[in-house]
């Protein structure tokens, strides 16, 4: 789990120079939805590195991949 930490860390870091950190985030929760399901938000935003103000970013998003995963719907 920790190199998936790390990975997420850096894409969200690297996203930041561009101005897209909040997206580069959104993706990378619902990419690895599955992997952080048990992972609770303070605990996520900890192990990258981000401000606790983006638990509710991640806590949007894994709602939104359960939701996805219901309609069947999955990312390209």
């Amino acid at each position: 789990m920790k190199h998936l930490f790390t990975q997420i860390s850096l894409a969200i870091e690297q996203a930041a120079l561009a101005n897209q950190k909040v997206a580069m985030l959104h993706l990378q929760v619902l990419k690895h939805a599955d992997e952080l399901a048990a992972v609770s938000p303070k605990d996520f935003c900890e192990a990258v590195g981000l401000q606790d103000s983006y638990k509710a970013e991640y806590s949007k998003m894994l709602k939104l991949a359960s939701v996805m995963k219901q309609e069947n719907l999955k990312l390209a």
